[in-house]
């Protein structure tokens, strides 16, 4: 979700969803996520690991971390563990590269 209300300097809210039946359900809710969205060729559990970037909020050096799908959910937050730093490269796909900027995504209405 991008927008100047859920946007603070440490990233966004993503969610992540899940289809089962025709619906869609959240599987998990993570904070300070930052485009671009990351999709990893690596599995864990079923589910693709998701790379975002770690930036702004204090946060001096950015980096990569690595979110696994622990069988229920992704971790809440790529700052702290289970999270992991990125330390090789990984084959990935890159989603929602521009969603940084104010006029991107997919606007809702009331």
């Amino acid at each position: 979700m991008v927008g100047r209300r859920i946007y603070g300097s440490g990233g966004c809210s993503l969610i992540v969803l899940g289809k089962d039946v025709g619906e869609y359900t959240i599987i998990s809710q993570i904070s300070l996520a930052h485009a671009p969205v990351i999709v990893s060729a690596n599995r864990t559990n079923g589910w693709a690991d998701l790379i975002l970037q770690v930036r702004g909020g204090g946060i001096l050096q950015g980096y990569y971390a690595v979110l696994q799908f622990d069988g229920n959910s992704y971790p809440t937050n790529p700052t702290v563990s289970p999270a992991k730093v990125l330390r090789e490269k990984v084959k990935s796909i890159a989603y929602m590269s521009n969603a940084d900027k104010a006029d991107a995504g997919i606007r809702r209405r009331p």
